[in-house]
């Protein structure tokens, strides 16, 4: 509580000295004088950066100023390609790379393990082949699938009538 008058009174005390402030200020006359700031070389150039980098996507946008900052000229087809990578990938980096590429088409669970085997080059021949994600089937219920066939045949009228059409098939 005593802390909550304190910060009431010097508020208080802190606006009417501000009020006195503001009369006097009203009461002279204002000069408007616009400020030029003038950039030093380094912040023309992150300007010039920024302002070309604009359109581009947050990651890319980051890595294009960082480029431009240091110099590096980005290549024009650098749309969504990945950046390029500034030193070699070690034997052991390229072996894990091409297993990950491997494993692309084996089930997600499964996909860690797949890859441990990869590199260490245990993997049988049958483990070794195409993999393939087996697909869900979705099933309708009788009722989803006759909606299905309903909407489908209602599909060219407009949308009112569509409305009433899908009604009358589903005997609603």
């Amino acid at each position: 509580m005593r802390h909550l008058i304190t910060a009431i009174a010097i508020a208080a005390v802190g606006f009417t000295g501000m009020a006195y402030a503001q009369d006097d200020a009203a009461s002279a006359p204002k000069a408007k004088t616009k400020r030029v700031r003038t950039l030093s070389p380094e912040q023309q150039k992150y300007d010039d950066c920024t302002g070309q980098a604009e359109s581009k996507p947050r990651e890319e946008r980051q890595a294009f100023i960082k480029d431009c900052m240091a110099g590096t000229p980005m290549p024009a087809s650098a749309g969504k390609a990945k950046p390029q990578r500034l030193r070699a990938l070690t034997p052991e980096q390229q072996k894990a790379n091409d297993c990950a590429a491997q494993a692309e088409g084996v089930a997600r669970d499964a996909r860690p393990e797949y890859v441990t085997k990869c590199v260490a080059g245990e993997l049988t021949p049958a483990e070794a082949g195409p993999k393939t994600k087996a697909k869900r089937v979705k099933t309708l219920t009788p009722e989803q699938a006759k909606m299905s066939e309903c909407a489908a045949q209602a599909a060219a009228k407009p949308r009112d009538d569509r409305v009433a059409a899908v009604k009358t098939c589903m005997g609603m």
